[in-house]
């Protein structure tokens, strides 16, 4: 389509949606429900759908999991199936902009704009056209702004485009001259284009977006998915009633249970009596057996997704309301909590208290102004607690309304503030300040001062090493200063599974011996020694027949045994974190999860017909970590070891490992084009763990921005060689890498390799494996592997391969310790996940 016909057909969608608007044609707003007390609101039709498509398998432990899930459940973003949303992948301008109409209620007024085409035009609509013409109807993009989306509309969209378009659905006027201040806290602030610093000065102060570090606002950086759900989040209480919501909070204060007769059909139904902060009591009803079909509800509740069952009484609770009923419930805390610690703080005014607790984290509660304080059971005042006092606290529906303290029998009258330890999460990062997601669901601010020191994996770091989502162990002390913070390491990482029968017990140096040990390597035992001694970290558990038992009776009952154990490295030497004794004949299973039970303690793979159960003595391995059965989603594929006992299959190892790391994306594809400042593919498609997937048609176009750190490798000539990224633009001087079939990896939005082939010895690369080097020559580009595993997507396992893999890797991309690398770099005995079209391999995982 050329670009002044498509410019003639955005212009009639625009005009027609204004002559509809004035016709009074377009479809209504939806409208809020009206809440009234003591009404019943069903649950919804479609809740099961619903669940699961916000049950994204890639957001667990992501920063922003919270909003992407909460967003989802308005549909306002949505997953790419197979539940992935990709949170750390980057938005095209369309898409962004698509998301903000959506959020603003207006996205059946852009669909239908959208299918209203000239039919004497001939030209075939795109998705978005539509969503353009509703954003410059409602002043989102300027008429400049329109003409650039033409023809760039599928180019990643930049934090200030977002922020611009994000201030003007807010209806925020610009700010310009001295009423400009939040923006020159930025270095940056020179990089944002003079249009777009009005508006981003008004964002600011809105305080709807923030900085990616306290000194820089990266106003040209592409802005993610993750970051996206964010600030949606953030925006989306302003526009609940265009989008025919209502919000309420209150208690979970009852729940009831019964069955109705209706035509001859038992109908089951479960009541969850709500009493909202206004004092309105509604009532959320789940219901089964009706001929419609079952009603019911999803709940999020301490980063868990699940259906109604998961409320419980006491619960404060979030709803959210359509004209359907009951569309989702956050829980947000209980209706009382008895939490007890040491005092950190009140504040000022008495409003707020701050207690540290026993886990390491803290907790502010507001306080209520009739708040009853003792102090070793007598009567006090707010004034007259100290920090450092050991309190408990009486919290009612999340206020304080009691507090009893106590000075000690080591506390006459005062006691300096103990530093405490904190694990967590950053979830934002600020001037002079980090909020971090504290590991049991509260979240803390907290002060980086100019003592404040930075380590990661023992080195000495910087503040720029700090990354939203980053794991971090902080030393605080007094009320919120920073002493120290760690980035978090891989040392608690499972190395290994184990398997040897134990053949003497040393209670006192905490040792196992082992013979005939083997380790568990995808599917296969392969053998490691006769004999080996195994060091037991003093608080790991040992089970045997699902039950625990004491290091101090010196585990006799295993002695003879054959047991499986699960090694780390936490303090730098390998010891075994659980063990588990074998009780019966064993087999070995991989495939993906058929079902897997909320709550159970089985679950069934693909292909099975047995169900596998597992207890409290099973290992459970999630991405390296050990983990629990809960951990476990729909979506992993699974390596079980599993032990007939008693005419059941019981699980004594479960491994879900994400072999293809989602930090990065990989592409292959044509080179349409080069310019200053990227390059787009054409008939490209993206790698996902399952193979490569094909997004649309050959006119389909991708565009991309090398990072100036890209290695990039011209493989068109006879030897392939390596050219600097300012090389490869200049290239669209002379066209001489336009028509040419590329690979690449990128990563936050930036190409950080990118191998060049010629188009006429393309490589369909479409077979993926695990192996482990075996030996590997760098000069000639050859790579041995052994101990192979090959995945088949018609029995959707990993299948052994008995014969070694010999491959040509002189020009592939090797992945290794997260950083693009050679494959010089490869050592004898790294395991790979590669992808690979069994002569040449093009991408390298080492795991």
């Amino acid at each position: 389509m050329s670009k002044n016909r498509l410019q003639k057909y955005i212009l009639s969608v625009t005009l027609s949606a204004f002559l509809w608007s004035a016709a009074g044609v377009l479809p209504a707003m939806a409208e809020a429900p009206v809440v009234l007390p003591g009404q019943t609101y069903p649950g919804v039709l479609y809740s099961s759908q619903l669940l699961d498509n916000i049950s994204f398998s890639d957001t667990l432990g992501h920063w922003a999991r919270g909003a992407i899930i909460r967003t989802a459940a308005q549909s306002i973003v949505r997953g790419y199936g197979n539940r992935l949303f990709r949170p750390g992948e980057s938005l095209t301008r369309e898409e962004a902009l698509a998301l903000l109409i959506r959020l603003m209620g207006l996205e059946s007024q852009a669909q239908q704009a959208t299918l209203t085409s000239n039919p004497a035009e001939k030209i075939k609509p795109r998705w978005s056209d539509g969503y353009i013409a509703v954003a410059l109807e409602k002043g989102l993009v300027t008429a400049e702004e329109r003409e650039k989306l033409l023809s760039d509309r599928a180019k990643p969209a930049q934090r200030q485009e977002v922020a611009a378009w994000t201030g003007r659905a807010l209806g925020l006027a610009p700010l310009y001259g001295p009423r400009q201040q939040a923006i020159y806290n930025f270095k940056d602030w020179q990089q944002v284009a003079p249009a777009y610093l009005p508006l981003l000065e008004a964002v600011l102060q809105e305080g709807v977006m923030v900085g990616t570090s306290p000194t820089t606002f990266a106003p040209r950086d592409l802005v993610k998915r993750g970051e996206m759900a964010t600030l949606l989040d953030r925006l989306s209480p302003r526009f609940l009633s265009p989008r025919g919501l209502q919000v309420l909070r209150g208690e979970v204060s009852a729940r009831e249970e019964g069955a109705s007769v209706v035509n001859s059909t038992v109908i089951r139904w479960v009541d969850f009596q709500v009493q909202t902060a206004g004092g309105q009591v509604i009532r959320m009803r789940a219901e089964t057996g009706s001929s419609q079909g079952d009603r019911d509800f999803f709940v999020f509740k301490e980063d868990r997704l699940g259906r109604s069952p998961l409320l419980a009484t006491g619960d404060l609770a979030q709803v959210i309301l359509n004209q359907d009923g009951v569309l989702y419930v956050e829980v947000t805390g209980k209706a009382l909590e008895e939490p007890a610690g040491t005092l950190v703080a009140v504040n000022d005014a008495g409003k707020e208290v701050t207690i540290s607790t026993s886990g390491g984290g803290t907790a502010s509660y507001p306080v209520s102004p009739y708040v009853a304080v003792t102090v070793d059971r007598r009567d006090a005042r707010l004034t007259d607690l100290l920090k450092g006092q050991e309190v408990s606290l009486v919290v009612k529906n999340g206020v304080v309304t009691a507090i009893r303290a106590t000075l000690g029998d080591d506390l006459p009258g005062y006691t300096p503030v103990a530093t405490r330890v904190i694990n967590g999460r950053i979830a934002e990062i600020r001037t002079g300040e980090i909020t971090v997601a504290v590991d049991g669901g509260s979240e803390e601010a907290l002060r980086i001062t100019g003592g404040t020191v930075f380590f990661q994996d023992g080195a000495p770091a910087t503040l720029q090493d700090l990354k939203v989502g980053a794991p971090v162990r902080l030393t605080v002390s007094g009320e919120r200063d920073i002493t120290r913070l760690d980035l978090a390491g891989p040392n608690d990482n499972i190395t290994a599974i184990l398997k040897g029968r134990v053949e003497k017990v040393n209670p006192t140096g905490n040792q196992l011996v082992l013979g005939q040990v083997s380790s568990y390597y995808y599917g296969d035992w392969l053998p490691l020694a006769d004999v080996k001694a195994v060091e037991v970290d003093p608080a790991a558990p040992v089970y045997a027949g699902g039950r625990p038992l004491e290091l101090a009776g010196g585990y006799p009952q295993l002695v003879g045994q054959e047991v499986y154990a699960a090694i780390a490295s936490p303090y730098g030497k390998e010891v075994a974190v659980k063990i588990t004794a074998k009780s019966g004949e064993g087999l070995s299973l991989n495939s993906p999860v058929k079902t897997l039970p909320l709550g159970g303690q089985e679950l069934r793979l693909e292909g099975e017909q047995s169900f596998l159960r597992f207890n409290a003595g099973t290992i459970v391995v999630k991405d390296r970590k050990l983990a629990q059965p809960a951990d476990l989603s729909g979506d992993d594929h699974l390596f079980v070891v599993a032990n007939r006992d008693a005419g059941f299959h019981r699980a004594a190892v479960i491994i879900s490992q994400e072999f293809y790391p989602a930090r990065w994306q990989s592409y292959r594809g044509v080179i349409d084009r080069v310019r200053e400042d990227d390059f787009r593919l054409e008939r490209y498609s993206e790698f996902d763990p399952t193979g490569w997937e094909e997004p649309g048609g050959s006119s389909d176009y991708m565009n991309f921005i090398l990072s100036w750190e890209a290695v990039v490798v011209d493989a068109t000539g006879q030897s392939g060689k390596t050219i600097t990224p300012e090389e490869f633009y200049r290239s669209r001087f002379t066209d001489k890498y336009e028509d040419e079939y590329v690979y690449l990896v990128s990563r936050q939005g930036r190409v950080e390799a990118m191998v060049i082939y010629p188009y006429s010895q393309r490589y369909n690369a479409t077979k993926t494996s695990l192996g482990r080097v075996k030996s590997v020559d760098s000069a000639g580009g050859q790579l041995v592997l052994e101990a192979v595993r090959d995945y088949s997507e018609g029995y959707q396992k990993w299948i052994a391969n008995p014969d070694p893999m010999y491959l040509q890797g002189a020009s592939a991309i090797v992945i290794k310790n997260n950083r693009v690398t050679s494959l010089s770099q490869l050592a004898q005995g790294d395991a790979v996940y590669l992808v690979h079209d069994q002569v040449k391999g093009v991408l390298l995982f080492v795991q």
